[in-house]
């Protein structure tokens, strides 16, 4: 059933396709990839017979074969979220079938599980709606009709996203990245026409191998199609319709659904030319169809050719494609070798508490936090993975370092040892990931545990020993203890005022100073809590950093000792004018 929250209803590509591979077994993952490419073989098999059907053999066979060669679509296979739309584009194929062949019911079940599959199905309902008319020359009647809209409408008013975006006048809001507030709209849908074309949104960056592989292929094609014995174009079932309506029903077809995903999503990627791809291609076919037979083999050499070489065009990071999913797979495949030879597996209801160093296309941090990658790698859906600093009282704890080098490191911080399999790992990663767990066991309510293992810390140097000292005293002052924070505090030396300062930063860029006072920072490392000074200097330094929430909340706290701060009212309006960022950025780890 919705969920009234989520601006996504997609029960069959989502529950029901995941459940399948989650009974698959060990091999989920291959069988999983194996059956999106069985339904991508399918998708095109559709659409030749319904294009040979409706037009003729050879304009069905070119058809199919351009969108066997389209070069986003084999990403719908390397994802395996790409089921969304490959069944979505299976089940809309089916449904246009069916309507030419007069089943106007199961044509409307189709299209059913089309939308229960992804929402931009929802955009086939025009071409749906005439294409008997356009190939059969069947008059529009509303009882043949009827089911359809009937589905539509119920779908419509069932579905919790629709609501939602009305409730906020189609706007994407602070948080979303759908609706109608997209800027990039224009520049996206240029995107998508190069795309359904084969031609590359940019020629930077492609391998000389891959050209030459490219060129290869067409001219295997261009060869093995200049073989073929030239026939008269095959005629259709249902008698050949006019080029005008083949290139209307391309557009109904084609149009609207990269009109969407141009205008209302905010972030590009390759595969949404997939869907516009089904109508596209019927496009293509029919004008190249007139051509002569050397021509035509020609151009669906160079249509197949521009498709491989197509697939390994470099994307912007962040946009989902080929190359940067082969970055995520090897940088995900290296953590969790290295995490199983560290654990074979963990306790039901266990906490893995996961610092993450290593950031940039291998996209680690979003992967092992957001989408809690060791619940499936374990098997084990009551393993949760939080960051250090999200520490809560629960089950067995385990704390990791992954480093910037993909190194796995286990920690074991009360014993202030660690294990990895890549041996020795620098100092400072176990430091650091170590000061993050205590800060974040202190929050929970454990300052006391949290103030024994900094204090018995293994220092490098003095400095770093003073500044574990006085984040156990800040911690302990926190937590209400100020008598042994006093006394910690009391036999422990003074920091300059400048390296205090930027170590005060340091550890302000990953606290979330909403639910932290400031004042205990400040006190531990022997500044007033009314500083302005420090205050200013600490304000600005994250603000350079781009740590925004920290900068504003201290020119927050400025503000209220002295209301007419320069500085702090000037951070604000700075602050206030960066655009708000998207739920779809992935999150870096500050440490």
């Amino acid at each position: 059933m919705p969920s009234p929250q989520l601006l996504f209803y997609r029960p069959l590509s989502r529950e029901v396709f995941f459940r399948y591979v989650a009974l698959l077994g060990p091999e989920r993952t291959l069988f999983a990839h194996l059956t999106s490419a069985a339904l991508l073989a399918a998708t095109v098999f559709l659409l030749a017979l319904l294009t040979e059907k409706c037009v003729g053999r050879r304009t069905g066979f070119m058809a199919g074969l351009m969108l066997a060669s389209l070069g986003a679509a084999p990403t719908l296979v390397a994802w395996t979220s790409g089921i969304q739309d490959l069944l979505a584009m299976l089940f809309v194929l089916i449904a246009l079938l069916l309507r030419v062949r007069g089943s106007t019911i199961g044509s409307a079940i189709a299209f059913a599980a089309a939308l229960l599959a992804k929402e931009t199905s929802v955009t086939a309902l025009p071409a749906l709606l005439l294409v008997a008319y356009l190939f059969k020359g069947r008059p529009l009647r509303v009882r043949d009709s009827a089911p359809l809209l009937t589905v539509t409408a119920l779908w419509a008013a069932f579905h919790p996203g629709l609501r939602i975006l009305l409730s906020r006048s189609f706007l994407s809001g602070t948080h979303g990245y759908i609706g109608v507030d997209n800027s990039g709209g224009m520049v996206f849908l240029f995107r998508g026409v190069l795309t359904l074309m084969n031609l590359p949104t940019t020629f930077s960056g492609i391998a000389s191998t891959q050209v030459l592989l490219g060129f290869l292929a067409a001219v295997a094609v261009a060869a093995a199609l200049s073989r073929f014995r030239e026939r008269p174009a095959a005629p259709s079932e249902l008698g050949r319709p006019s080029r005008i309506r083949l290139l209307i029903f391309s557009v109904l077809l084609g149009l609207p659904p990269l009109l969407l995903t141009s205008g209302l999503v905010k972030h590009w990627a390759p595969y949404y030319s997939c869907f516009p791809a089904l109508g596209a291609t019927i496009g293509f076919a029919t004008l190249v169809d007139p051509l002569e037979h050397r021509w035509r083999a020609l151009v669906m050499a160079a249509y197949l050719g521009m498709g491989i070489i197509w697939r390994a065009v470099p994307s912007e990071s962040g946009i989902i494609s080929e190359p940067s999913l082969y970055q995520v797979h090897e940088s995900l495949r290296q953590v969790e070798r290295r995490f199983k030879q560290l654990d074979s597996r963990f306790p039901p209801n266990a906490i893995a508490y996961v610092s993450v160093g290593a950031v940039g296309p291998g996209s680690v941090y979003a992967h092992i936090h957001r989408f809690q990658a060791l619940r499936i790698w374990y098997w084990e859906p009551t393993l949760a993975t939080l960051r250090p600093e999200e520490h809560r009282r629960g089950g067995p704890e385990f704390l990791f370092r992954i480093t910037p080098d993909l190194r796995v490191v286990e920690i074991r911080p009360e014993e202030h040892r660690y294990r990895s399999p890549g041996g020795k790992i620098p100092y400072a990663e176990y430091q650091r990931t170590v000061r993050t767990y205590a800060r974040g066991l202190a929050a929970s309510g454990g300052a006391s545990r949290a103030a024994d293992i900094l204090l018995h810390m293994p220092e490098r140097d003095s400095l770093a020993a003073v500044y574990d000292r006085r984040m156990a005293a800040m911690l302990l002052l926190a937590g209400g203890q100020n008598e042994r924070a006093q006394e910690i505090l009391d036999r422990t030396p003074a920091m300059p005022r400048e390296p205090a300062l930027n170590a005060l930063a340091r550890m302000l860029t990953a606290t979330d100073l909403k639910s932290f006072d400031v004042s205990y920072a400040l006190v531990a490392f022997d500044f007033r809590p009314d500083d302005q000074d420090a205050l200013r200097a600490l304000m600005s330094s994250l603000y350079r950093g781009r740590y925004f929430l920290q900068a504003n909340a201290l020119a927050n706290r400025l503000l209220q000792i002295d209301p007419n701060d320069a500085g702090a009212i000037g951070v604000r309006k700075r602050i206030a004018a960066i655009p708000a960022l998207d739920l779809t950025e992935l999150p870096v780890d500050s440490q």
